[in-house]
């Protein structure tokens, strides 16, 4: 299935570098959803408010208004450091005291899919675009500092299917806003985990990935 995916989408890149109807770069708020913005409960995510940007073609077909749209995003999730040390407290232990250090989880989300637009006034326009593909995830290493010794979690990149459905408006043909709902997939994520010892283990959990995009661009 992840082949027919992949060859799917290289076709779709490839057969819309020729022509464009429209070319678009917008960048975005992306607020966590579900699992992924939890900072408590099993499969929480810690993810907090974050941002990104996506690069978006769209080249018509048949039915006026109607397009095949192609994106490529990248959004950054920051985490929530006090609710993960609240975690390591309450379920190993972890003194007070510790220091709990976390990089952002990176998303690379590459959708196709179709896209319609329509005039609703001289100069406005409504859309709305319905998309999948595959996600690839890297999810943000942690490293915890307990009386100054150190240990932490590598991982690697990551692939899942996702999707992303919303719209919005265009204004005079060049400026939008709207929204777009990523749902990126349950990785299962594989971590290294280095002790205070010094000594390693692999760990591996599912992980939901979801994002609320509110987004701001400028067409081309």
């Amino acid at each position: 299935m992840r082949k027919i995916v992949v060859i799917f989408l290289c076709f779709s890149l490839f057969s819309n570098i020729n022509v464009f109807s429209q070319e678009s770069i917008y960048g975005f708020l992306a607020l966590p959803s579900g699992d992924f913005g939890n900072n408590s409960g099993e499969g929480a995510g810690y993810a907090e408010t974050g941002f990104g940007i996506s690069a978006e073609y769209t080249k018509a077909i048949g039915t006026e208004g109607l397009g095949w749209v192609t994106s490529i995003s990248i959004i950054l999730n920051p985490h929530d450091e006090s609710g993960l040390k609240e975690f390591l407290i309450e379920e190993f232990g972890m003194p007070d005291d510790g220091v709990v250090k976390t990089k952002s989880t990176m998303s690379f989300p590459v959708l196709t899919g179709l896209k319609y637009q329509a005039d609703i006034s001289g100069h406005i326009e409504v859309f709305g675009a319905l998309q999948a593909g595959l996600n690839f995830i890297k999810p943000g290493n942690r490293g915890v500092t307990v009386g100054g010794e150190s240990w932490g979690m590598e991982f690697d990149i990551y692939t899942s299917f996702g999707f992303s459905v919303g719209g919005g408006l265009i204004f005079y043909e060049r400026f939008n806003i709207g929204f777009r709902y990523f749902g990126l997939g349950e990785p299962e994520l594989e971590s290294t985990i280095t002790n205070l010892d010094g000594n390693s283990r692999i760990e591996k959990f599912d992980q939901k990935v979801g994002a609320l995009a509110i987004t701001l661009g400028v067409n081309f």
